[in-house]
């Protein structure tokens, strides 16, 4: 598996939980997180050619509504926010065929 197909396997794996994100950049950010691609804002918004406030906004959203993840850290300057998943997080990407072997 490439890691473009490992990316749409880990986004439709956190797609499917039903979860009420905000937009479907909740599950890539997750997704992304899982497969190492980005784990702070600015990185994923440019990687993905998202608008940073939207990712800004889904991270607090998966953080503090959905404890999916953790913020690591935040700069005050640029609002840049870093983020990694908690055991909530891991525990959608952990069973079935993303779990690691």
């Amino acid at each position: 598996m490439d890691s473009a197909e490992k990316l749409a396997a880990a986004f439709a794996a956190a797609e499917s939980t039903g979860l009420a994100f905000l937009s479907p950049i909740g599950p890539l950010v997750l997704a992304a997180a899982w497969e190492e691609i980005a784990q702070d804002s600015r990185k994923f918004a440019r990687v993905f050619d998202v608008e940073h406030a939207l990712v800004i906004r889904e991270c607090v959203h998966l953080a503090s509504d959905l404890n999916l993840i953790t913020l690591t850290y935040k700069n005050e300057r640029s609002s840049r926010v870093g983020y990694e998943l908690n055991d909530k997080g891991l525990g959608i990407f952990n069973a079935g065929p993303l779990a690691p072997v």
